[in-house]
């Protein structure tokens, strides 16, 4: 009898835990929001506005366009591997330097 009430008792533990794992929901990876930012070409060479390196965040207004590059300002989201760049695969142009 000791037996039966030790296999029954284990098999209500087991039945409540399959039970309560049946109906908890999965935990799902929320994707990172991606939108679009202003970045600043800091380069000094033409050529280099395909660096992601030479470009900075702009916080707060847009500076001015000196310097060097065709880019002056661009629109982009960070690069998803370094937040600290943009992703230069999906940008667009705000200002450029006239020549």
């Amino acid at each position: 009898m000791k037996k039966f009430k030790w296999l029954l008792s284990a098999i209500i533990i087991l039945a409540a835990a399959a039970f309560t794992y049946a109906f908890t929901p999965a935990k799902h990876a929320v994707p990172k929001q991606k939108f679009n930012q202003h970045w600043q070409f800091n380069g000094t060479t033409v050529g280099e506005e395909s660096d992601p390196s030479k470009y900075s965040l702009i916080i707060g207004s847009d500076p001015g366009c000196d310097g060097f590059g065709l880019y002056c300002v661009i629109d982009a989201p960070a690069d998803p591997d370094n937040e600290n760049q943009p992703d230069l695969s999906q940008f667009s142009v705000v200002a450029t330097r006239t020549p």
